[in-house]
């Protein structure tokens, strides 16, 4: 099974791309989603860049730098987005 993972540079905050793949299904997972819009907009570029959508988010704890962008993030996904995991 092909595991890609991705560390996005958003500064001093954290955002994780982990892309799965068996057969022909895929799973996309983002973790954290930065600290400020501007860090979600990175993401989102990404995302849009590799044509993927995440269909688990997952917010590891409730820092700023981890779920800041988050709420950006959700705007533009959160209708395709299968499932959200919080601390």
């Amino acid at each position: 099974m092909p595991i890609k993972i991705r560390m996005l540079n958003v500064g001093n905050a954290d955002a994780i791309i982990i892309e799965l793949e068996k057969a022909s299904k895929k799973l996309t997972l983002l973790v954290d989603g930065g600290e400020t819009k501007e860090h979600a907009d990175k993401i989102i570029a990404y995302l849009d860049n590799k044509g993927i959508v995440p269909n688990i988010l997952i917010c590891t704890h409730l820092h700023q730098d981890h779920i800041g962008g988050l709420p950006f993030v959700l705007g533009k996904y959160g209708k395709k987005i299968d499932q959200i995991w919080a601390h």
